[in-house]
C-alpha cells in the first residue's frame, strides 16, 4: 500500500503516466481524424460513418473482454499487446484497399486502443494498492485527459505540417509503439520502506 507521495518517488508511476498520456494523445487523434482519413483515402462518407460506429462499438464491447482477460493474465502484458495491436490496426487503415478492410481495421482499432486506459488503471491498483488509489489515479488522470483534449488540435496541426493523413497515421502508429515500449519498462515498484 503506497501513499501518493511514495508512489511519486517510483519510476513505474512516471512510466505509466507517460504511457497513458501518449496513448490518450494517439487514440484521441485517431478517433477525431479517422472519418476524414477514410474519406481522404477515397472511401464514401457513409462507409466512414460506419467505420466510426464500428470503432466506437468495438471499444464498448471490448471493455468487458479485456476486463475478463485481466482477471486471468497480466494487465501489463495485455496493455503492451493492446498498444501494439492499435499500431497494427492503423497499418490496416493505411493500407486498406476495400470497404471490408477499412471497416475491419476500424473494428480492430476499437478493440485495442479504446481500452489501454482501463488496463493501466488496473495496473496502478495492483502495483500501488487500493488505499491511495483515488489520489494516485487523480494525479495521473489529468495528464492523460489534457493529452486527450488537445489530441484533435495536435492531429490537425501535424496533418497540416506533414500534408497527409497517411503521414499523420504513421506518427500515431509510432506513438502506440512508444506506449508499448514504455510499458515494457514498467516493473512492480519496491514496497514503501523496503
Amino acid at each position: 500500500e503506497f501513499t501518493l507521495s511514495e508512489a511519486m518517488r517510483t519510476r513505474p508511476l512516471w512510466l505509466m503516466l507517460a504511457a497513458q498520456s501518449i496513448a490518450s494523445l494517439a487514440s484521441g487523434t485517431t478517433g477525431f481524424h479517422l472519418r476524414a482519413a477514410i474519406i481522404d483515402g477515397g472511401f464514401s462518407p457513409v462507409l466512414a460513418a460506419a467505420c466510426i460506429t464500428a470503432y466506437s462499438g468495438a471499444g464498448a464491447f471490448s471493455s468487458a473482454l479485456w476486463g475478463y482477460l485481466a482477471e486471468r493474465f497480466s494487465e501489463r502484458s495485455l496493455a503492451i499487446m493492446l498498444s501494439t495491436g492499435a499500431s497494427l490496426a492503423l497499418v490496416l487503415v493505411l493500407t486498406a484497399g476495400s470497404a471490408v478492410t477499412v471497416l475491419a481495421a476500424s473494428l480492430a482499432y476499437g478493440l485495442t486502443a479504446r481500452n489501454e486506459y482501463s488496463l493501466l488503471n488496473l495496473l496502478i491498483a495492483n502495483y500501488y494498492g487500493r488505499r491511495a488509489y483515488g489520489a494516485i489515479t487523480g494525479f495521473v488522470a489529468p495528464c492523460s485527459m489534457v493529452a486527450l483534449g488537445i489530441a484533435p488540435l495536435v492531429g490537425a496541426v501535424v496533418h497540416d505540417i506533414l500534408g497527409s493523413y497517411d503521414r499523420l497515421f504513421m506518427v500515431l502508429m509510432a506513438l502506440h509503439l512508444v506506449t508499448a515500449a514504455l510499458l515494457s519498462l514498467v516493473q512492480p515498484p519496491r514496497p514503501p520502506g523496503a
